[in-house]
């Protein structure tokens, strides 16, 4: 099994392969290199031999196209174009010079632009031109070269263009080659002239430019001619030649006088007149041409008579004014019994003609001609000025007028509707014998014709006849074959039902009359024949189809009768009778009871069958008003007089409706419900057949309704009534259309329940309150709330805001009452639940005074809780609040959280009652307030410059908030001078108070400030000053006193280039303390190396002086043990130390030449002030006090050597060494 998975396996790959290599043969080639052939013919042959296989590849390798080895064409144009017009044509003659740049071509194509016939062409290297048309009609002058030589290099050919126009007037357009394909250049030049006796003008020159006039042209034997050149664009070029003089070289023939003779058959001419040439070389004059022929050959030297095809032409030698007298024969032609003449004659201004000859007895007419008038047998006429003389004539015979015979066919429809038949008459008249010009037809019956159609008719009348009525069309023209003719007429009709005879209309004294009638109901009408004579009835879709008369819709309420009869006797007895519509009601009635009105929403279903309805009328109860009323197509509405308790209401609709159609009814009546018994009124419908529907009845809260009596009607479950609504007491099933039902109703009592929050925002001197009383109004709605307000309130400041709140008036109470009574009106009932908002102020004492927070309390209420919360930003002293009744004082935290989304002040007190009986009185003392700034300077940005020759120069920057002060007072030491003021970037001149200097006093200077801006945008003062340079290697700098607190200062000193300043004394230290590098310094920071160090040098100096003293043997056991262990403990010490100096070599100090300072706060009239010394860079960083212990040392040594006291020499070395040592960690590194 699995060897044959495997072949499987096999098998599907190769069939893979095979597919794969099938559906991409063309793309093998590809893969490898751009130069490789293309595959066709691609085969795949495999095959299995056991677990091997093996398959063979085979195909056609397509070599490459030579086109694809081509270089791409890219070629330049140079064209020559002379146009030269003569009279009645214009020749262009267009020589051309391609130069290929790159690649070769076998043909070079041209697109031409413009008018004109392509007469020749000549290229040396091409084998063959011609004229391509596109299918958008473009034209193209393409050069086809052979095959084995391609075109290259250079190529030169020439075409030839041609325009044949009018001699007296030309309008043409330079013919242009646009190149097609890859052209660098389309350059070129359009000569336009013209011969003599024609003024040239050029009316479009587009994409050219205008050359003067060539050296060889002479303007004074020709025109001058118009030179244009052009580069990229395709030239348009356009121009008109018209003769100088028209009449220079026409030839006149006057005195035209032309005569005709009719004898024996011959038609004889003379034609005589005067011929005016004008040319001076003479001219031709074609005479007479077509259908004559000259008898014989004047024998004159002025002229030559010449003939080409039928055309006689004189031909004059030069000008001048020469008599003509020609005879000559017309041709006569017979064709449908007429005789005719046609030729033509020479053209002249007025060309009389006169024929004589022609007997009386003929039919003359003579075409192209005014007129004839006959005198004395003989025709005298007038030719136009160009036209041939056309004659024609035969002899005349009797009119013979033929009797008329002729046949109708009628169809004829009729559609009774409400009061009135409208009927159509069809009739195909066809005229066997003779000409109609005159239609009559008897009207047989009641009726009256509305119109009359048909072709050529010129008018109608119906005339009374003894026996009837005849209606009598006329036609403005005879008739010979097949007519139609429409009449529409209509019956009125009588109240239904009714009898009638349709109107019948047949034509007088046909050879034969037949035709069909169909009777067909328009509307609610019911048709029945009661009498019929003379006709066949038909299948309804055997009636034909008449153009006039339209094909009946597809509608079953439609129900025609077709007849067929022969003649126009027929007898119809119509009974015509309305059909009653089919009414079934199905309704929704929807009752509303409330304490002052009851309202009902109808929802009525109605069915239309049978018969479409106009009208339909509903008994409403009396007593009730239409709110609302809704119903498809509905065009108005009326509402009758009362009578039975009832009031029709008449709806009438715009078109009638059939089918199912929703009718929306309200109605309202503002009167509440009397007694404890309501009876639930109905709706009565007019010619209904049956109703069937739901009564539903809702009331107002407070109001109980329970079902007592019902007729028709069965009770269910509200939760079955087909809508959904609020409030449902009772809902019915109707049974029969006369249904009566009655309910008892049972008014509840009031109940109201508040949940109150008195919230008071306490500001200085006023309180401003606001009450939110939550009601539940249970068992009846209300339309009106009672509130009581503290009396100390004010009035005017008493505001409510609810729900349809309409408004609220302030009742009367007593004077000296602690509360007044305010009563609330709305719109309409609430109930439920109901939110009033009371809002109202109340000013007290700033100084302090004790307030009572009651709030808005209601009246008359169940059950009242809520909470009293004293907020505000003003502070007061704490004091314990007087209170009475169930108050509980409550944290920040247990207040509700959707109250402390009313307010974000912050909490003062918070109180939580139940009971409507409480009392809170609170007295209210602020606290002592401080006067606020009116002038700060948030911060301060000063920079000090000491020179080495110690001169001194201070920038200061102030950026101030100043809230009303006009001026910055700026206090400066005496003997220091300012240089410079700005205010926001902008000099200012300052009011500078000098004081005597003997005195010591100072200088005060006031710095104008801007007025308008904003208080919270800060003002920017920058002053410069420097005071008198000092000679003392120590420089003291003092800022000047502001009259206002500064909050923030940073102030940076700076030295020249290689120096330092040091800093010695002052009020204010500097920023980043040079760090201490000395020995101390690195034991204080807790490196005991060097502790360590001088301990093991301490002791193993101690032990080897012990070990080596005077007493000691060499190799006793305390000379080894001193020395052993003693000189390690140096040798250990020396070691230690050299870390230690290594790592102090490690600590470098760089030091900054300048000092920075900073001071956070810095009352009023404060100054900063600071004492440096200016200082080489390269001085030293210590002083040389440092070395007075080394010296003390030193001196210790001396003098115990000069000492003989063994105490003092050997305690005086230990000594000596610890001052040494101690000058040693004074050191910095």
């Amino acid at each position: 099994m699995n060897d044959a998975i495997k072949k499987i396996g096999i098998i599907g790959a190769m069939l893979a392969l095979g597919l794969f290599g099938t559906s991409n043969s063309s793309a093998l080639g590809q893969a490898a290199s751009q130069n490789a052939a293309e595959v066709e013919n691609l085969k795949v042959n495999a095959e299995i031999r056991g677990e091997k296989a093996g398959f063979v590849i085979a195909g056609d390798f397509k070599p490459r196209k030579p086109e694809e080895k081509k270089e791409k064409l890219i070629f330049s144009v140079r064209t020559e174009n002379t146009i030269t017009h003569r009279r009645g044509q214009t020749e262009q003659n267009i020589s051309g010079t391609v130069k290929i740049l790159q690649g070769e071509t076998l043909e070079l194509r041209f697109a031409v632009q413009g008018k004109g016939s392509l007469v020749s062409a000549k290229s040396e290297q091409a084998i063959e031109w011609g004229l391509r048309n596109d299918k958008s009609g473009q034209r193209f002058f393409v050069l086809w070269f052979d095959p084995e030589k391609p075109a290259k290099g250079v190529v030169k050919f020439t075409a030839h263009f041609r325009n044949t126009h009018a001699q007296t007037k030309a309008a043409l357009g330079a013919v242009s080659l646009s190149p097609q394909g890859e052209a660098v250049l389309n350059a070129g030049h359009i000569t336009v002239t013209t011969s003599a006796g024609y003024d040239l003008a050029i009316t479009k020159a587009n994409g050219v430019t205008r050359v003067a006039k060539g050296l060889d042209q002479s303007p004074s034997k020709l025109p001058g001619p118009y030179s244009f050149q052009f580069s990229g664009a395709t030239p348009e070029v356009a121009f008109t030649a018209i003769e100088s003089d028209p009449d220079a070289n026409r030839i006149f023939f006057d005195e035209f006088d032309l005569k005709g003779r009719l004898a024996d058959g011959v038609a004889v001419f003379t034609l005589n007149g005067m011929v005016e040439v004008r040319h001076a070389r003479g001219g031709k004059l074609p005479v007479v041409f077509g259908g004559a022929a000259l008898v014989s050959i004047p024998a004159t030297k002025d002229y030559k008579v010449g003939f080409s095809g039928e055309t006689y032409t004189l031909e004059f030698a030069k000008g001048g004014t020469y008599p003509v007298a020609l005879e000559f024969h017309a041709r006569i032609l017979e064709k449908d019994g007429w005789n005719n003449i046609d030729f033509g004659v020479v053209p002249a201004a007025l060309r009389p003609v006169k024929l004589s000859g022609w007997p009386s007895e003929i039919s003359f007419d003579a075409q192209s001609a005014s007129k004839q008038v006959i005198k004395d047998g003989v025709y005298d006429l007038f030719l136009t000025p160009r036209d041939r003389l056309s004659v024609r004539w035969k002899e005349t015979k009797p009119v013979v007028i033929p009797k008329l015979f002729y046949s109708a066919e009628a169809a004829v429809n009729i559609a009774v509707g409400a009061g009135l038949a409208r009927q159509i008459n069809h009739f195909d008249y066809r005229v066997m014998q003779g000409r109609m010009s005159t239609l009559e037809l008897d009207l047989i019956g009641e009726g009256e014709v509305v119109s009359v159609n048909g072709r050529n008719i010129l008018n109608w009348s119906v005339k009374k006849q003894e026996d009837g009525r005849r209606l009598v069309v006329k036609l403005n023209s005879q008739q010979t074959a097949n007519y139609n003719l429409v009449v529409h007429s209509q019956t009125p009709l009588g109240a239904f039902p009714v009898r009638f005879h349709p109107l019948r209309i047949a034509p007088v004294n046909p050879v034969r009359y037949g035709g069909h009638l169909r009777l067909v109901n328009n509307g609610a009408v019911q048709l029945e024949p009661m009498s019929v004579n003379g006709l066949s009835q038909l299948s309804a879709n055997r009636f034909p189809a008449a153009s006039s008369i339209a094909v009946l819709p597809n509608n079953p309420k439609l129900k025609p009768l077709v007849y067929r009869y022969s003649g126009g006797d027929y007898e119809l007895e119509v009974l015509a009778d309305n059909i009653l519509p089919e009414l079934t009601v199905s309704q929704l009635l929807v009752y509303a009871l409330g304490f002052n009105e009851i309202t009902l929403d109808a929802e009525v279903d109605l069915t239309i069958r049978d018969a479409p309805l106009r009208e339909f009328t509903i008994s409403i109860p009396d007593g009730y008003t239409v709110a609302q009323l809704s119903a498809a197509a509905l065009a108005d509405y009326f509402l009758g007089p009362a009578e039975n308790g009832k009031r029709p209401l008449r709806l009438v609709f715009s078109q009638p409706l059939e089918g199912r159609h929703l009718i929306q009814l309200r109605l309202e009546q503002n009167q509440a419900v009397e007694g404890d018994e309501w009876s639930i009124p109905r709706l009565d419908y007019e010619r209904v057949k049956s109703v069937r529907g739901f009564v539903g009845v809702s009331a107002s809260p407070g109001l109980r309704l329970i079902p007592a009596a019902v007729k028709d009607v069965n009770e269910i479950a509200v939760v079955f009534f087909p809508k959904k609504i609020e409030g449902l007491h009772a809902a019915y099933r109707i049974k029969e259309t006369g249904w009566e039902a009655s309910l008892d109703v049972e008014r509840m009592e009031l109940a109201l329940h508040v949940d109150a929050l008195h919230l008071y925002s306490i500001g200085q001197g006023i309180v401003y309150g606001s009450s939110v009383l939550n009601y539940l109004i249970g068992g009846k709605p209300v339309s009106e709330l009672k509130v009581l307000v503290p009396a100390d309130y004010d009035k005017t400041s008493v505001e409510f805001v609810g729900r349809d709140v309409r408004n609220w008036k302030l009742d009367e109470a007593e004077d000296d009452a602690a509360t007044q009574s305010y009563t609330v009106y709305f719109q309409s009932t609430v109930f439920g639940d109901y939110t009033l908002l009371a809002t109202f102020e109340r000013q007290f004492n700033p100084e302090g005074e004790t307030l009572a927070f009651n709030g808005v309390r209601p009246v008359d209420v169940q059950s009242e809780a809520g909470y009293s919360i004293l907020i505000g930003k003003e502070r007061f002293e704490i004091s314990q609040p007087e209170t009475e009744g169930d108050l509980i004082a409550l944290e920040t935290s247990e207040i509700p959280e959707e109250y402390r989304l009313l307010f974000d002040a912050p909490i003062l007190e918070a109180y939580q009652y139940s009971g409507g009986d409480f009392t809170l009185n609170k007295t209210l003392k602020p606290l002592n307030r401080q006067a606020s700034l009116e002038q700060v300077a948030d911060r301060a940005e000063f920079m000090t410059r000491v020179s080495n020759d110690g001169q001194v120069v201070t920038e200061a920057e102030y950026f101030l908030k100043n809230r009303g002060y006009a001026h910055l007072e700026v206090t400066l030491e005496s003997g220091i001078e300012l240089w410079e003021t700005k205010v926001d970037d902008k000099r200012v001149i300052p009011i500078t108070q000098v004081a005597s200097e003997s005195e010591g006093e100072r200088e005060t200077i006031l710095v104008p400030l801007p007025r308008g801006q904003n208080l919270n945008a800060p003002i920017k003062v920058s002053l410069k000053f420097s005071p008198k340079p000092s000679n003392d290697d120590d420089v003291r700098v003092t800022l000047p006193k502001v009259d206002s607190p500064l909050l923030l200062s940073n102030w940076n000193v700076k030295s020249d280039p290689e120096y330092r300043l040091e800093y010695v004394a002052g009020n204010v230290e500097p920023n980043g303390v040079r760090p201490d590098l000395s020995g101390f310094a690195l034991l204080k920071q807790g490196d005991m190396r060097l502790a360590f160090a001088g301990l093991a040098a301490f002791v193993g100096g101690l032990l080897v002086r012990c070990g080596t003293r005077t007493g000691r043997h060499r190799w006793d056991w305390q000379n080894m043990l001193g020395q052993l262990i003693g000189w390690p403990l140096m040798l250990g010490s020396l070691i230690l130390l050299g870390f230690v100096a290594a790592y102090a070599a490690g600590q470098s100090l760089h030091v900054e030449p300048g000092l920075a300072f900073t001071s956070s706060v810095l009352e009023a009239k404060k100054e900063l002030s600071i004492t440096v010394s200016n200082l080489e860079a390269t001085a030293a960083l210590y002083s040389v006090t440092i070395f007075f212990p080394a010296v003390f040392g030193i001196g210790i040594w001396v003098y115990r050597f000069q000492s003989d006291d063994d105490v003092v020499r050997r305690g005086g070395l230990l000594v000596g060494w610890l001052f040494i040592a101690w000058t040693t960690l004074l050191v910095p590194n």
